[in-house]
């Protein structure tokens, strides 16, 4: 065992100024290991002395990458193995993705919450109707087996929560005129023309 391994240290705050990461330094910074002193020498170890769940983490994130779910870039090695120290993740993409799965850890879950200020209702400028475009953006950016366009699905869902972010009409019913206009906000799929049908549809030919 490398001599100190057996002592982690908990990541500096500094590691919340980074934008870029490589894959290594991403998996203990995930696992709430200070990288420094540590990381260039992790590869030269055996499975057994790495640090519980480093594997697993590393290639939950490799996975998330190549599939594209993940802002990053996989490095490999004569084409085939992944060089986890050349590759890299985007910071805020991964707090994100990491906060999607409840995953918390002293680094990226305050990267998360610091960057995301304008969903705080304390803020002095906090806006009921950004903050609902957002959450229905998030609630629906996982691929809907559900009918409709995106525009429709959206605005389901704000007028189940209208309440909660102030989209009703005087009489407390939600405002139709203002769930279409966040939805609009909201909708990616701004094409046009019919929603197309899903893979599990019976009826797809």
């Amino acid at each position: 065992m490398i001599d100190g391994w057996e002592d982690y240290q908990e990541p500096s705050p500094v590691w919340r100024l980074a934008t870029q990461v490589s894959l290594v330094e991403a998996t203990l910074l995930t696992l709430d290991i200070e990288p420094q002193g540590i990381s260039s020498g992790i590869d030269v170890v055996g499975d057994d002395y790495l640090p519980r769940g480093y594997q697993a983490v590393r290639t939950s994130i490799a996975t998330a990458i190549e599939d594209s779910q993940l802002a990053g870039q996989l490095v490999r090695k004569d084409g085939q193995k992944v060089d986890y120290h050349a590759s890299s993740v985007e910071v805020l993409a991964l707090a994100s993705w990491l906060d999607k799965r409840n995953y918390e850890s002293l680094v990226f879950s305050e990267v998360y919450s610091s960057n995301r200020t304008f969903l705080d209702q304390t803020h002095p400028h906090y806006s009921p109707k950004l903050a609902a475009a957002v959450h229905a953006w998030e609630a629906l950016e996982e691929p809907s087996a559900h009918p409709g366009t995106v525009k429709q699905q959206l605005e389901k869902w704000l007028r189940l929560y209208a309440s909660q972010f102030g989209l009703v009409s005087e009489d407390g019913s939600p405002s139709d005129l203002v769930i279409e206009q966040v939805a609009k906000v909201a909708n990616w799929a701004t094409g046009g023309g019919a929603p197309k049908k899903s893979s599990a549809d019976p009826e797809q030919k």
